[in-house]
């Protein structure tokens, strides 16, 4: 259909009427066509409707795929619909005009009819005036003559015609409200006008933009459904895509009936029931996979399981192949299905302890590999130990300026989702100390045994050389994947790069910072992105270290993460919690009598030389009797509390507060004491010496016998020669890690100082230790992070670093002033029997595990109120108390 010689048409006839007739008369409406107006208007409006319908016919296609073909009918039919009934109302436009045209051309008639009658020159007034003119001849023209009228009458008759003819055409003036005696032109007019403003409804007002017409007002809105981005050819569009999604559907339709069939013949397949696995993949359509399995079926009837694994590996995911080894009792195959293949490292590297030493390069980082396995409640565990290097980079994720080759040990189990996997970073003190004792005695797989109440005479001799090394059943890899860092360069294996030196490193914020940029490399290098991160510092790793580490890691975040394929961000992990074990959060405050004297007078108890306990009474309630009498103790200075240190006279004190040699040569003479383990002594042996003769006189012969020989090596380090000759061989042998160099196990001077070590090394030479505290460093990564879980663990028996003066230091820091709550409140302490490394005290692993596995298992810290905010938490300054110590916090 031409809907422009449609709408031309139409223009001209409404051109053609706009010519003919009155302004008035094209302005003035009747009810004659009312009615036909009314129907045009009912078919455009139900034009409309069917547009409508149309419009929510292609909305509900968005939502039914299922319907898109009948959709796609209905819109195409409902469109040729619309254009038959805008052609038809075109037609009547047409035939408007033409009636129209009609209506004109009569009414031209009547009114030229009236022109000739009416008027001076009409054809009435010449009849009169002839008739005027007759009149006077009358008579002889006024009869009738055989029977023929004559021309006057003749005339009148005419004249009377013509003058009725005249009232048809005026109408009758007295009846101008009657439509019966209107005369034929008024009706014509109003005819004219009728058809004019039916025409003008159709086609428009050509005077007047507001009022478009029907006609133009629908052609308009087919004009919205036709041509370019007409809704035609978006709903044509949506209907296209529809049509891919529906496809897709019935493509994601199959794909899920295959996925369902195969995790469904995975679930069987790990179970062992490969025929019934068969079958739910056959009837799946997957008659090949079926096959494939009905062969592994029958390997396995064979006993040929590798055979079989190697079949399963072809159809079947990891897990099910591991579940075969498993099932035929091979779990180190299983196992291999995880883990990197064993790898010897042969390091030919030459590490150095002094402070001057550097690398010319950063050592290679590939570790070595030794897959191990291990029964631990009940159950055979495999896990993968590995030893190596990575470097740490001030600038990661892009790898750029190396600063040290970092000497670490991990345990991890790989055949565990590394996203759920929690990984532990472990750190000694000192600071100065290697990762040894942690590694070799603390949750390892396998564990040294020292027994603190029992240390055989033999040690008065010297250092032992070996401990007993057993499988630990207190291991933590139950929990958590273990890494042992030796962050100090001059410690174990680590050591600087090359322009740097070890010593640059020995500084209580470059450490952090290094620290930080080991943890980040170890991250990346191990795509542990995802996992949960914790940290577990022992002594000034505890107390300084890691809580400073904890601000530095929150406060970087995933920053320094290289992405990981297919893993959105959000998901990246930075840190979870972190142990606490025996720290020195504040070292002004390690002379405090009252945070010391709890400690004292448990060693005393436990050594038998007090009395004050009542039996029955448990560590916690005599800790919590002792916490009330050293504030006793340290307030009034003629207190004795004898009956707690088993001295007659007050405990004797030194520079660093508390003695604790002191008081041990008065409690227990001829014994040597630990003081990371009050309890721990050695007996020492008695020698007697000749009296020079000269001195006879003067002296008295018991000052030369039976004296106590001193030790020939400090007994607080008693561990260091069996520490180094266990981890020489566990390396090779239990980590396939092979050095030329010799392990240090520390960056300190001792009686026995390590030839390669240097006459001054780290724990002499640190910088920024007077006066370190790690209690604001906390405040600020809970207020960063208000989820951390944090965890102190103290030994009832650590003079060292004693658990009453941590509880006091965390007491001392108020986090919110309106609750007056502290950071004890938010770091719990929790004690146990034994010393500095409680690990030590056999008796105290089973209940310290059990605390540490609470630990790991529990959600982020606190919901609602117990969240302290971030921006509220403020740390009080910390008072000056006295030096720091000479000894070590290893």
């Amino acid at each position: 259909m031409n809907f422009r010689f449609l709408l031309l048409l139409a223009a001209l006839g409404l051109s053609a009427c706009s010519g003919s007739g009155s302004s008035d008369s094209s302005t003035k409406a009747t009810s004659t066509f009312d009615a036909e107006t009314a129907v045009a208007q009912a078919k455009l409006d139900g034009l409309n409707a069917e547009i409508g319908q149309k419009i929510a016919v292609l909305t509900a296609a968005g939502t039914k795929l299922t319907e898109t073909e009948q959709a796609d009918a209905a819109l195409g039919a409902k469109t040729r619909d619309a254009e038959e009934k805008l052609a038809g109302l075109l037609v009547e436009a047409a035939a408007k005009t033409k009636d129209v045209e009609t209506a004109g051309a009569t009414l031209k008639d009547r009114r030229d009819e009236l022109a000739g009658l009416e008027g001076p020159d009409g054809r009435i007034e010449t009849l009169n005036r002839q008739i005027a003119g007759l009149e006077e001849t009358r008579d002889g023209l006024a009869g009738v003559k055989d029977g023929v009228s004559g021309e006057i009458a003749t005339l009148k008759i005419e004249r009377d015609d013509l003058q009725k003819r005249l009232l048809e055409l005026k109408g009758d003036p007295d009846g101008a409200n009657d439509e019966k005696k209107l005369g034929t032109i008024k009706l014509a007019e109003k005819e004219l006008s009728a058809r004019t403003d039916e025409l003008i409804a159709l086609t428009g007002n050509p005077k007047d933009p507001t009022k478009p017409g029907t006609i133009k007002l629908a052609m308009a809105e087919l004009a919205t459904y036709k041509g370019k981005d007409g809704l035609i050819e978006k709903a044509e569009a949506e209907l296209a895509r529809l049509d891919k999604l529906k496809d897709a559907a019935l493509d994601d339709t199959k794909a899920a009936k295959l996925d369902a069939a195969h995790i469904r013949s995975d679930s069987l397949i790990e179970t062992g029931r490969f025929a019934e696995a068969a079958k739910v993949l056959e009837a799946a359509g997957l008659t090949t996979d079926g096959a494939s399995l009905r062969v592994v079926e029958a390997f396995v009837k064979d006993g040929k399981i590798i055979e079989a694994a190697g079949e399963l590996t072809k159809l079947a995911p990891r897990k099910s192949v591991a579940a075969l080894y498993t099932r035929a009792g091979m779990d180190e195959e299983a196992y291999k299905l995880y883990a990197p293949p064993d790898y010897v490292l042969v390091d030919n590297t030459h590490y150095s302890g002094s402070a001057g030493a550097k690398l010319t390069a950063a050592v290679d980082e590939k570790p070595s590999v030794k897959r191990q396995k291990m029964t631990l409640n009940g159950k055979t565990v495999w896990f993968t130990a590995s030893a190596g290097h990575l470097t740490a980079f001030a600038k990661n994720p892009e790898k750029r300026s190396a600063q040290a080759s970092i000497f670490y040990t991990a345990y991890t189990r790989d055949d565990l989702p590394k996203a759920d996997r929690p990984v532990t970073f472990f750190f000694n003190g000192g600071p100065g100390a290697s990762s040894v004792y942690l590694h070799l005695a603390s949750w390892a797989p396998k564990h040294v045994v020292i027994d603190a109440l029992n240390v055989p005479d033999a040690w008065a001799n010297g250092r032992p050389q070996a401990f007993d090394f057993i499988e630990s059943q207190e291991s933590l890899i139950d929990k958590t994947d273990l890494v042992f860092v030796d962050i100090v360069p001059g410690t174990g294996f680590s050591q600087a790069i090359a322009p740097h030196t070890n010593q640059k490193f020995w500084d209580t914020s470059k450490d952090v910072d290094l620290s930080r940029q080991f943890i980040t490399r170890y991250i990346n290098f191990n795509r542990r992105q995802e996992s949960p991160k914790y940290l577990y510092g022992e002594s000034y790793g505890g107390g300084i270290r890691v809580p400073k580490l904890t601000q530095a890691l929150v406060d970087a975040g995933t920053t320094g993460y290289e992405t990981v394929a297919a893993v959105d961000k959000s998901r990246f992990k930075v840190l979870t919690g972190a142990v606490f074990h025996s720290p020195a959060f504040d070292y002004s405050s390690m002379g405090q009598v009252v945070g010391a004297f709890p400690t004292f007078a448990m060693v005393a108890d436990a050594l038998g030389k007090s009395t004050a306990r009542a039996k029955q009474t448990s560590d916690v309630d005599y800790a919590e009797t002792l916490r009330g009498i050293a504030t006793q103790y340290s307030a009034e200075a003629e207190f004795t509390a004898s009956s707690y240190t088993g001295l007659p006279d007050r405990i004797p004190e030194d520079y660093w507060g508390l003695f604790f040699k002191g008081y041990m040569e008065q409690l227990m003479p001829s014994y040597s004491f630990n003081a990371y383990d009050g309890r721990m002594h050695v007996k020492l042996e008695t020698v007697s010496f000749d009296i020079p003769p000269q001195r006879l006189a003067d002296v008295s012969p018991q000052m030369f016998l039976n004296r106590p020989k001193p030790l020939s090596y400090d007994f607080n380090f008693f561990e260091e020669d069996a520490l180094y000759n266990r981890i020489t061989t566990h390396l090779p042998e239990y980590m396939n890690y092979k050095s030329k160099s010799h392990y240090i196990n520390v960056s300190w001077q001792t009686t026995d100082p390590v030839q390669d070590k240097g006459p001054e090394v780290a724990f002499e030479l640190w910088k920024g230790r007077d006066g370190a505290s790690g209690l604001r460093n906390i405040v600020a990564a809970i207020g960063m992070d208000p989820s951390l879980k944090l965890l102190t663990v103290h030994g009832y028996h650590d003079t060292v670093t004693p658990f009453r003066r941590s509880e006091l230091d965390l007491k001392g820091v108020i986090i919110d002033a309106a609750t007056n709550r502290t950071l004890l409140d938010r770091v719990p302490v929790k004690n146990f029997v034994g010393g500095h490394m409680i690990y030590y005290a056999q008796e105290s692993r089973k209940p310290l595990k059990r605390t540490l596995d609470e630990f790991y298992d529990a959600p982020p810290y606190g919901t609602g109120p117990t969240i302290v905010k971030a921006r509220d938490l403020v740390a009080a300054a910390p008072v000056q108390r006295a030096p720091v110590p000479a000894v070590a916090l290893h």
